[in-house]
């Protein structure tokens, strides 16, 4: 994993073979007519080259998650935790696990050490999605033979990303 820091934004992320993965907060202001206006934005990032279909066989992978909490006391500071994907060829759905969540600016646990998402249906062309605004996840399967997948998600509260390699 590795940083990336500037006065307009924060980045942490890791790229594999076929895919690379990050969460970014960007800053900005602009002043018109002497008043200042501030805003930030966080948001997860991943992409690749799509291998373009599903597995015909159940597989997992595992990888790494990094994201960001959206509010409170923690809001902006990068948090680390290891992914498992599990995809079944019956009714093709991926699950995704996220667990032993750290919050590395503070270097303790993170109050929300780990979630599920379960049932993910899998399109013909290797791509998940489930969920909306604030409890989501999307991603795809990457490289040939399906060796990775990475994506984005929003749950509890936090904003982030994932990748992880085929084992």
């Amino acid at each position: 994993m590795l940083e990336f820091r500037s006065s307009d934004y924060r980045g942490y992320g890791a790229w594999l073979s076929h895919s690379a993965f990050g969460v970014w907060e960007q800053r900005a202001s602009a002043t018109t007519a002497g008043i200042t206006i501030r805003g930030s934005g966080r948001f997860g990032v991943a992409g690749g080259q799509l291998t373009g279909s599903r597995p015909d066989v159940v597989a997992s992978w595992r990888g790494l998650m990094t994201g960001t909490p959206q509010q409170g006391a923690d809001k902006g500071n990068i948090l680390q935790g290891d992914t498992t994907l599990t995809y079944r060829t019956a009714g093709n759905l991926i699950d995704a696990e996220f667990s032993n969540i750290v919050n590395l600016d503070r270097r303790k646990a993170h109050s929300v050490t780990g979630f599920r998402f379960l049932g993910i249906p899998v399109s013909s062309a290797g791509t998940y999605a489930a969920g909306s605004k604030g409890n989501r996840i999307e991603g795809g399967i990457y490289g040939p033979g399906h060796t990775e997948t990475a994506g984005i998600f929003e749950r509890s509260g936090i904003v982030g990303a994932f990748g992880a390699r085929r084992h």
